[in-house]
């Protein structure tokens, strides 16, 4: 039983995960969520909570959770009421948390949100499923102003979302999945894989898809973009430890977008590379050498008619160590260079 400020995590995140999430790091293999449903928020954001009461029931191999929450979130307004001064509608909801100056102030707690929903799971020791259902509602509609790339983003007052989620362990893998449906009819799903190949070798992979019109209001699921949106996507990971001082790990991600984005005038793609050697010789002392390459498409920043697309391309090269002089004090250190380019433009360069 929860009763104040919590946060909720069911499935794989597409349908209901609030609070924050990791995505793609050196950690290769660990892109499977843990669903842990109801969870006690102990954090100061302003907005990646929910406010209210949930509860979960238990009985035997069947788990009900249902969640209610109430509250006030920021948000721009774009016209009020002149007698109640009211929000009638807003153009963006805002989560940063920050009220510095006079117009930020206005957008404190402009208007009220509700969500509630509930989930129903059953596990065995190998196999574990689950439903989900949410529902929210915002006191004035969300209303964004109108482009080309955002046509099928959410606007409205009120959305809910249904999904399906899975998990079955069978001798030395782990497949996990999950589809969802928002009031939009629109469509998001992954399904991943994860193999123990070898008692020093491990493999992951995972394919997502979320349809351009997904409103996932409370989505947190794998993806390169900052929100489960218009999206297309294969991961695959590996994890190599040849010894105990010796692991190797790398990932290979190439997704796709199939509408238009901020900045990508037209549909566009892209790639994401890491490889990272880890090496521990004692105890006191770990270093690691890391390489990461990505490259996405973006509008020409040259003045021309029409914004055609260039490729942007980000690479990274690092080594870092560090020394454990006791067990309360580390002493690290890093060097690490960045390079940035753009098609038709010189390169970019940065050193630490």
């Amino acid at each position: 039983l929860s009763v104040g400020d919590y946060n909720i995590a069911f499935g794989q995140g597409i349908t209901a995960s609030s609070g924050l999430a990791f995505g793609k790091s050196s950690e290769t293999i660990n892109i499977r969520r843990n669903a842990q449903g109801i969870l006690p928020y102990r954090s100061v954001d302003e907005n990646l909570f929910l406010r209210g009461g949930a509860a979960t029931v238990g009985f035997k191999r069947i788990d009900f959770s249902a969640f209610y929450s109430n509250k006030f979130i920021d948000a721009n307004i774009s016209a009020y009421d002149t007698l109640s001064k009211e929000a009638l509608y807003v153009s963006s909801l805002q989560a940063t948390g920050f009220h510095r100056t006079p117009n930020e102030l206005e957008d404190k707690h402009a208007i009220r949100e509700w969500i509630y929903g509930f989930n129903i799971g059953y596990k065995t020791s190998s196999f574990q499923m689950g439903l989900t259902a949410t529902h929210t509602e915002y006191s004035a509609p969300l209303i964004k102003d109108q482009s080309d790339y955002n046509q099928f983003d959410f606007n409205g007052k009120e959305n809910w979302n249904v999904g399906i989620d899975y998990s079955l362990r069978f001798q030395n893998m782990v497949a996990f999945g999950e589809l969802a449906q928002s009031k939009s009819k629109g469509i998001g799903y992954l399904n991943g894989l994860l193999i123990s190949l070898h008692q020093h070798l491990a493999l992951s992979v995972l394919h997502r898809h979320y349809d351009r019109n997904y409103h996932g209001l409370m989505s947190n699921a794998f993806s390169e973009s900052s929100r489960n949106i218009n999206e297309d996507g294969i991961y695959v990971g590996i994890e190599y430890k040849p010894s105990k001082k010796w692991r190797f790990t790398a990932y290979s991600d190439h997704y796709k977008f199939s509408w238009l984005k901020y900045r990508v005038d037209a549909p566009s793609d892209g790639a994401d590379y890491l490889a990272q050697l880890n090496y521990k010789p004692s105890k006191k002392i770990e270093m690691y050498g890391r390489y990461r390459f990505e490259q996405k498409s973006i509008n020409t920043s040259t003045e021309e008619v029409v914004d055609y697309l260039v490729a942007q391309t980000k690479q990274g090269a690092r080594y870092n160590i560090g020394y454990a002089v006791t067990n309360a004090l580390t002493i690290k250190s890093r060097v690490e260079w960045v390079g940035y380019s753009e098609t038709g433009k010189s390169k970019d360069n940065g050193y630490m």
